[in-house]
C-alpha cells in the first residue's frame, strides 16, 4: 500500500469516526430527553398515587358513614314498628268481638207487627200518643 492510499484510508476512517461520534451524540441527546421524560412521568405517577390513596381513604370513610347510617335507619325502622304496635298503650281490644251475635229476627225488627188488629193495638200501646190515629 502506498502512502497516498494510506492517507486516503486514514481520512476516510477519520470521517467515519466523526460521523459515528455525531450519531452517538444525537443518540445520547435522545437518551437524555427520554430519561427526563421518564423522570417526569415517575413524578406524575407518584403524585397520582398519592391522590389515589387519598381518594381511597375518603371512599372508605364514606362507606363507613353509609354503614352507620344504614344501621341507624334499620334501628329507627324497628323502633317505629314497635311504636306502631304499642300505639294504643294498654287498651286491649281482645275482648271486643267484631261480629255481633245479637242478630234480630225479621219479626223483632218489625216489633211484632204483622198487620193484624192485635199487633196494631200493641204498637199503639208502645208508641202512646206519638202514633197518628187512622
Amino acid at each position: 500500500m502506498t502512502t497516498e492510499e494510506k492517507s486516503k484510508l486514514i481520512i476516510e476512517l477519520m470521517s467515519s469516526q466523526k460521523s459515528d461520534r455525531e450519531r452517538i451524540d444525537s443518540l445520547m441527546d435522545k437518551l437524555d430527553r427520554m430519561t427526563e421524560s421518564q423522570l417526569a412521568a415517575n413524578e406524575a405517577s407518584t403524585l397520582l398515587h398519592g391522590q389515589l390513596s387519598e381518594l381511597m381513604h375518603l371512599l372508605k370513610d364514606k362507606e363507613d358513614a353509609y354503614r352507620l347510617l344504614q344501621s341507624e335507619k334499620e334501628a329507627l325502622a324497628e323502633q317505629l314498628k314497635v311504636n306502631r304496635k304499642t300505639l294504643y298503650g294498654s287498651k286491649s281490644q281482645k275482648g271486643i268481638s267484631k261480629k255481633k251475635d245479637n242478630k234480630r229476627s225479621k219479626e223483632e225488627d218489625k216489633d211484632h207487627f204483622d198487620g193484624s188488629p192485635e199487633s196494631i193495638s200493641q204498637v199503639d200501646k208502645q208508641s202512646g200518643e206519638n202514633c197518628p190515629q187512622a
